[in-house]
């Protein structure tokens, strides 16, 4: 029996401004499929971070929120729109 868990590797993960308000991640999952989920976070006070919450992230399309298989990966988020 052989497992392997699904990874991202840091390093493969890419953000672009696509449109004004449009945001494209790119990502390198290896391993096995997952469930990639996305969320934000923002900076509160010092060094302090808190999510606003991946459920209020609903404008995002592509390989996020739903079992993606392993290889090179992309989604957009539609921030303006969120």
């Amino acid at each position: 029996l052989r497992l392997s868990a699904a990874t991202i590797d840091p390093s493969s993960v890419t953000l672009t401004q696509t449109a004004p308000n449009d945001v494209t991640i790119g990502y390198t999952l290896g391993g096995n499929s997952a469930i990639v989920t996305f969320d934000v976070e923002t900076n509160v006070t010092g060094d302090v971070w808190a999510s606003i919450g991946g459920e209020h992230c609903r404008t995002v399309e592509g390989a996020v929120n739903t079992v993606v298989q392993p290889g090179a990966r992309t989604f957009r988020w539609r921030a303006r729109k969120d």
